[in-house]
């Protein structure tokens, strides 16, 4: 995925996928609200991501077994995501519409016993990248920010706009990456966990050595 397009044409593709977030109040409230069944907003969301499974649409419910048969853990698609956010399904509709041969290879069935909890791990890769790159409250003072964080936000611009751009794409990325080592060391749906933190850990050292470099950057540039 991620070998094919350089990052800076993914981030201009995404322009297209998602509106742009102008203050800092709105990055806050987008990462702390969670999704409501009864928002048309929320549901309209969900919607499109049946639809990019190629479901038809007219059939679209928001409790399905078409649900599990893409990945989710119950058939009532809402309960999945009510620990996981607005934030994590946008970033699984970003997924599927733009990218969705890797949507449709990672969503598909699988044996038994290989199963992919792939709605699960994209609302666990997203609270995790949150964490990781210190961006869960961009109203914090510069002055507060770690490395890593004044390193991801020198690279993709301190505009929550820009920041929901780059984390998308980068939750895609990560989600791939996890799909990967699971099918490469022929994983069990038990062993999700473990690849899953591995991928992080991996994931979390080359953030901070991307951080660590921008902010020498930053601070020789400012001398």
């Amino acid at each position: 995925m991620g070998g094919c397009q350089p990052l800076a044409a993914r981030l201009a593709c995404s322009l297209t996928l998602l509106p742009s977030f102008v203050h800092a109040d709105d990055w806050h409230r987008l990462v702390n609200e969670g999704f409501d069944a009864e928002d048309e907003s929320h549901v309209a969301l969900l919607r499109r991501l049946w639809v990019a499974s190629s479901f038809p649409e007219d059939e679209f419910s928001t409790m399905s077994g078409r649900w599990t048969s893409i990945g989710f853990q119950s058939d009532d698609a809402p309960r999945d995501l009510r620990g996981g956010g607005v934030l994590s399904l946008r970033c699984m509709v970003y997924f599927a519409e733009a990218y969705p041969d890797d949507y449709a290879r990672l969503s598909k069935e699988r044996p038994a016993g290989r199963y992919f909890p792939w709605s699960a791990a994209f609302i666990n890769v997203s609270f995790m990248l949150l964490d990781v790159l210190g961006i869960r409250d961009l109203r914090d003072s510069a002055a507060s920010r770690s490395k890593v964080t004044y390193g991801f936000l020198a690279r993709v611009g301190d505009g929550p706009g820009a920041v929901e751009r780059a984390f998308v794409e980068l939750a895609c990325e990560a989600i791939t990456e996890v799909d990967r080592v699971f099918a490469a060391e022929h994983a069990t749906y038990f062993e999700f966990p473990r690849v899953r933190a591995a991928v992080f850990e991996e994931l979390a050292g080359r953030v901070g050595r991307v951080g660590r470099v921008a902010s020498s950057g930053g601070e020789k540039k400012h001398a």
